[in-house]
């Protein structure tokens, strides 16, 4: 299943099949007019680490491809877990 790219925002997280959190941080076209995606990645099973860059600003992901690979947008309650659990750190 993925997520509908109209769901898709900037500050959102996303999480994928093998529960990769992921950020997006930047939505912007390319040259042919199509939306890419500029997002940090992190695992959701390891504590107190900081999300790191994917991909490059240089080449990112299509918004239809980045969609497809995720499962779902997180709730605010999944993100609040998330924070309690040292998952998510302050000021991610």
């Amino acid at each position: 299943m993925k997520t509908p790219k109209e769901d898709i925002e900037i500050g959102c997280y996303y999480v994928t099949s093998t529960d990769q959190l992921r950020k997006v941080v930047e939505i912007k076209p390319d040259s042919k007019g199509r939306s890419r995606v500029i997002y940090l990645v992190k695992s959701m099973k390891i504590e107190n680490k900081a999300f790191g860059h994917q991909g490059t600003k240089y080449n990112p992901i299509l918004l239809d491809n980045f969609a497809k690979f995720c499962l779902r947008k997180l709730t605010k309650q999944e993100v609040d877990d998330l924070r309690k659990k040292g998952i998510l750190l302050a000021g991610e």
